[in-house]
């Protein structure tokens, strides 16, 4: 899970590099299209995204605080002891090690992705 939220964050960092759009707009779209589907949320859902997007939860991985946030409350919801909100510092010292790991990972995950949209969509 705390792996998820640092490559989340360099995601975030460099997502000119995956992407033509400017991640505040493409977050504003993934908000737009979720909220066309909030009549199907449930109660803790419908409640979740209306945080999510005022505090524009998928934007502010760009910033260790954003990042931070996520992690207390992925540790809040869990339900054993966690101790996920202790380990933004681990971000700082292996952040470099951590990012070339997301750098490695990431194309492979896009083409396994477009993989199974074609075999899906054939």
């Amino acid at each position: 899970m705390v792996q998820d939220v640092f490559y989340d964050h360099f995601l975030a960092l460099n997502w000119s590099s995956y992407h033509q759009d400017e991640l505040k707009a493409y977050t504003r779209f993934i908000y737009d299209t979720l909220g066309d589907y909030q009549s199907v949320f449930n109660e803790r859902a419908s409640r979740t995204f209306h945080y999510m997007q005022l505090q524009d939860w998928l934007g502010n991985y760009a910033n260790k605080e954003g990042v931070d946030r996520a992690l207390t409350g992925l540790s809040r919801r869990a339900s054993f002891p966690s101790n996920m909100e202790e380990s933004l510092p681990a971000l700082a010292e292996q952040g470099s090690a951590i990012s070339a790991d997301f750098e490695a990972f990431f194309p492979d995950l896009i083409f396994a992705t477009e993989e199974r949209l074609k075999e899906l969509l054939s």
